[in-house]
């Protein structure tokens, strides 16, 4: 798999991460769940999506099932059915808090980009992350942004000469 693909990859798994937890976060405190124990069930809830997203064949509704499990401890194939249906509505494009989501997670890794991985850096990136309510996965997003930095950089030093020509040929 080419680097560019592993990290559209890994944008793609923010998302759905993101978009999980968020959606176990909305149903847990429908269900009265606050506190100590809400906070226990997200970190279970992302310790197991870490696990079966490394799976490059999940699916939407396994994902579903797994969210259902968690939210209720005897989930039933009506809870998995409506997790899966949320889930899908949510990672459309035209859904407003995938777009917040998704500017959220941009937004992170230009921080890192422009400002590197120090205090600042992750300052923007702890302040972005927070606004979409994904502030546990501050450190896999630096990660991501600085190896997209080297990508960048490595992409400039490559094919920097190339792109020179074509635009000396179009003046």
């Amino acid at each position: 798999m080419s680097y560019l693909t592993f990290h559209q990859g890994a944008n793609l798994y923010f998302l759905i991460c993101v978009r999980s937890l968020l959606l176990l976060r909305q149903n847990l405190a429908a269900k009265g769940v606050v506190g100590p124990e809400l906070d226990h069930a997200l970190k279970l809830g992302r310790e197991q999506l870490e696990l079966i997203l490394d799976n490059s064949g999940i699916s939407v509704s396994q994902i579903g099932a797994l969210l259902a499990n968690i939210a209720n401890s005897s989930s039933s194939a009506n809870d998995e059915e409506m997790m899966t249906r949320l889930l899908n509505r949510s990672l459309s494009p035209e859904d407003t808090v995938f777009r917040c989501v998704s500017a959220a997670i941009q937004s992170g890794l230009r921080a890192v980009s422009l400002l590197g991985k120090g205090f600042e850096g992750n300052a923007l990136v702890s302040a972005s992350l927070q606004r979409a309510g994904a502030l546990g996965l501050q450190e896999l997003v630096v990660n991501l942004g600085v190896k997209l930095e080297r990508l960048a950089s490595t992409t400039c030093v490559v094919h920097g000469p190339f792109y020179s020509v074509i635009m000396g040929l179009n003046r």
